[in-house]
């Protein structure tokens, strides 16, 4: 194995394990993690990454589902894991596609599936949408503020310039989200991961389409409010007017 990070941030960035067999994945995976200040470790085989999860003291396994060591479908790995007991969360890299391969990746334990080749920002929001959801790294605390908006994480309430907002839980669970990627996209399923984390399985469309709409009319009772954009094929990104 071998490590990478910040070693500044060793007291508070999450510490992922990355389970990858391509030299070149790894390479790009490590530098995603430094650039994001998280702290990195890689695993190349089943056997490497067993012992490790197993060790613990990881906050999340980036797990790619078919590696090169003979050892078969890594999904199988995850169900080892959670038999185990080992609750930590997992997000499996796949080139295998589909509903019903996503499906199975749900049912052995995974909390997300993205599909080969990923865009880096698909998965940095995927990762942050399970650190929010436990409280890791920079989603510890009781206090985030983004252009505007303060969010009150104890009490799950909002305001737009010191004017509270008044929202519903659930869209003021979608607007943090969206709040925290800064304006960068936030695809469809880390979303649905994150709002609906009880739903395993593939995103409800008319679901989330009517949640965005009802935030919508919620922010436009607000003086100036930041727009929810949806971005084609793609997912939802919060535009702030100046």
């Amino acid at each position: 194995m071998q490590a990478e990070g910040q070693q500044e941030a060793a007291g508070s960035a999450p510490a992922i394990l990355f389970v990858e067999d391509d030299a070149a994945i790894c390479g790009r995976l490590t530098a995603l993690a430094r650039r994001q200040g998280w702290r990195a470790q890689i695993a190349n085989t089943r056997e490497q990454a067993r012992a490790a999860a197993v060790q613990g003291g990881f906050d999340l396994l980036v797990l790619d589902r078919m590696l090169n060591d003979g050892t078969g479908d890594s999904l199988d790995l995850v169900g080892e894991l959670r038999d185990a007991e080992i609750s930590t969360p997992v997000i499996v890299l796949s080139s295998v596609g589909g509903s019903l391969e996503r499906s199975r990746g749900f049912s052995s334990g995974a909390d997300l599936y993205l599909e080969k080749p990923f865009d880096d920002r698909e998965l940095i929001a995927a990762a942050e949408a399970i650190f929010r959801r436990h409280g890791i790294g920079n989603f510890r605390g009781s206090l985030f503020q983004y252009a505007g908006l303060e969010f009150q994480l104890h009490s799950r309430t909002a305001s737009w310039h010191g004017t509270a907002l008044r929202l519903a839980p659930q869209s003021y669970e979608i607007l943090e989200v969206l709040a925290r990627s800064r304006g960068a996209c936030v695809p469809r399923r880390a979303l649905w991961c994150e709002v609906w984390p009880t739903w395993k399985g593939e995103p409800q469309i008319e679901i989330m389409d009517q949640a965005i709409y009802r935030l919508r009319q919620e922010l436009s009772k607000a003086v100036d409010p930041p727009s929810v954009v949806t971005i084609r094929s793609r997912g939802f990104s919060l535009e702030i007017a100046g």
